[in-house]
């Protein structure tokens, strides 16, 4: 899977340099997990974490020299920034949840991203993040699926699994009794992966290939099944359209 850090929440400011550095162990022991788990293999950013002040007058530059936290801790979280994958989203497209906005967030929405958060701010210790995507032609609401402590890995656990497709003898072409489905299950599958959700319903995912769009509803766990559905929302083709 793949993640963002999230840029709202790491300029939030801890009140003293101790939460700071509890904040940080929380992301450190989160982020081991995720990569003992083999759930985490890209995270993005797309800013330089250089002169971010994590709590008044102290900056990550001092954090990752901040005899408090131990050698290791020290070495682990300088690994993680280093191999940190620079992103350029959409700066026309912007997740808004309580006055704040983010381009980094709507590109994670568009993309299937989870987002992994500093939790200064209680507002992003939420699991779920729910605000409004808009990008410059509608507004939708959606939800962030979001980790910022090692047991949100518990909450999202079936989120975080990869998506399988199963053809399903229904939406079999020419001969399916629903609405066919043309790809075979190899593109099928690549479709699915990047497919994104319907706004409130995890559980329909929707995407644009060749001139159609296409439906994936979960059947049973993380498996789905699709079909062409060119009666979606001319809102809805739209956001596809503009990916």
């Amino acid at each position: 899977m793949e993640f963002v850090i999230n840029d709202l929440a790491i300029h939030c400011q801890s009140e003293t340099t101790y939460e700071a550095i509890a904040h940080i162990r929380k992301l450190i022991v989160l982020i081991k997990e995720l990569k003992k788990s083999k759930i985490l293999n890209t995270i993005y950013f797309d800013k330089k974490f250089a002169g971010i002040q994590l709590a008044p007058n102290y900056y990550i530059e001092q954090m990752l020299n901040d005899s408090r936290l131990t050698k290791d801790e020290r070495l682990f979280i300088k690994t993680i920034l280093v191999k940190v994958s620079k992103v350029s989203p959409n700066p026309k497209q912007v997740f808004e949840i309580e006055n704040k906005s983010s381009s980094l967030l709507a590109y994670s929405y568009l993309n299937n991203l989870f987002v992994i958060s500093i939790a200064a701010n209680p507002l992003f210790g939420n699991t779920f993040l729910r605000g409004s995507l808009n990008n410059g032609l509608q507004v939708f609401d959606v939800c962030l699926f979001n980790l910022s402590d090692v047991e949100d890995i518990e909450v999202h656990k079936h989120r975080l699994d990869i998506r399988i497709y199963e053809n399903n003898p229904k939406h079999k072409l020419n001969y399916g009794w629903g609405s066919p489905m043309d790809l075979n299950d190899d593109i099928a599958q690549k479709i699915l992966d990047k497919a994104i959700p319907v706004p409130n319903n995890i559980n329909h995912l929707i995407s644009h290939y060749n001139n159609n769009y296409y439906s994936f509803r979960k059947h049973h766990e993380n498996c789905f099944h699709g079909y062409i559905d060119n009666s979606l929302s001319e809102n809805l083709k739209k956001l596809l359209d503009n990916l």
